[in-house]
């Protein structure tokens, strides 16, 4: 795990888990919201953020979050791993709104994800994109990433429990010799794109060919005559 992708809905804790994530794998983390943004929430036009991106990603190591899907292909390029924080809406909404009032009742500063000049703010406009994130972005989502799952890690987190269990995991990896899950597929749902949401039931063993020298199956009962008051084949009642 060398580049990492973090993407995910507003709220569902991106910045969060890369920090973690830099922390843990000694990896640099780039916030890609401090790339596109100014200072009063102005943003760089779409040709200045793409080549900001290029050279972004030319770096041996990193993790990066942000969706931005405009540049998600040429990261999806670069990347190694994937973890794409799939969680609910209503999630995300709380997150958002006790980030903003938090800030707001408080001296806390600037986020260290957003660019200098830009604070926390409540407008509709953003209430909407977390409310139709999933509805207008998921599928899209996975369609990006099944282009490139022959090649990629695609971990799919869908709660908090979900981020805590694969950060003990990638911890319980960097204190050990070798891997303590093979491949970094860390049973939390680590899935490709177009897997089901619930794990498919296991596949029945196969069976052992019959070899001559086994013995012949057992010859089945005969079933009882039918009683003398019945006819054959007929049913009761």
């Amino acid at each position: 795990m060398e580049r990492i992708l973090v993407i995910g809905c507003s709220g569902a804790g991106k910045s969060t888990l890369s920090r973690a994530l830099g922390q843990q794998l000694n990896l640099p983390v780039i916030h890609l919201d401090r790339a596109y943004w100014r200072a009063g929430w102005r943003s760089i036009s779409d040709a200045e953020f793409a080549s900001a991106v290029d050279e972004l990603i030319k770096a041996p190591r990193w993790v990066m979050d942000g969706n931005f899907a405009r540049t998600m292909e040429v990261r999806l390029q670069r990347a190694d791993t994937v973890v794409y924080l799939d969680f609910p809406r209503w999630r995300c909404l709380w997150r958002v709104t006790k980030r903003v009032l938090l800030w707001h009742c408080s001296s806390a500063p600037m986020r260290s994800d957003m660019s200098d000049g830009c604070p926390e703010k409540w407008d509709w406009e953003f209430i909407e994109w977390v409310w139709n994130f999933r509805r207008v972005h998921h599928q899209a989502t996975l369609a990006a990433l099944a282009r490139h799952a022959h090649r990629l890690r695609i971990i799919t987190l869908r709660t908090p429990a979900d981020v805590r269990k694969f950060l003990s995991l990638l911890q319980a990896d960097s204190t050990q010799s070798s891997p303590a899950v093979s491949g970094f597929a860390y049973a939390v749902r680590a899935t490709s794109p177009d897997s089901p949401s619930r794990p498919p039931p296991p596949r029945p063993a196969p069976a052992t060919a019959t070899h001559e020298s086994s013995p012949p199956p057992a010859a089945r009962p005969t079933p009882p005559a039918s009683p003398p008051h019945q006819k054959a084949g007929s049913h009761s009642g």
